[in-house]
């Protein structure tokens, strides 16, 4: 199968130091919409929930699991990056199968961002040091 049109499954988990699962449960929702709004008809790639099943953000308070194409990985990047940035006041962390890694509230080097993206797109190893 070619590489390129392997899906990505990727966690996205919030929190907060101090934050109660209601305030978690909201932010988890709001970054979520600001997903979709940045056209997630591309970044999220279909629905596997079958009609009336819980979905895993459901079950899971402060996470969303979506499905990224290697292409649009720089984009969701890019995004996570800005959302950081933004909301200092709540940790970031993206999980795959094969790493997890929390996005310091910083602005990441031409380097960092090419690594994340990479080992994103492959499944690689964890691209920076946590």
């Amino acid at each position: 199968m070619n590489n390129d049109l392997e899906v990505q499954n990727v966690i996205i988990q919030l929190e907060g130091s101090g934050a109660d699962p209601e305030e978690i449960d909201h932010w988890t929702r709001q970054l979520r919409s600001e997903l979709e709004e940045m056209g997630s008809s591309e970044l999220l790639r279909g629905d596997t929930q079958p009609q009336g099943a819980k979905s895993a953000e459901s079950l899971t308070i402060g996470s969303v699991v979506i499905m990224v194409l290697p292409a649009l990985v720089p984009k969701l990047v890019d995004f996570l990056q800005a959302y950081v940035l933004r909301r200092a006041d709540r940790r970031v962390k993206v999980k795959t199968n094969s790493f997890e890694i929390e996005l310091p509230p910083k602005t990441f080097s031409e380097e960092e961002m090419g690594r994340l993206i990479s080992a994103l797109q492959k499944g690689g190893d964890s691209p920076v040091g946590s």
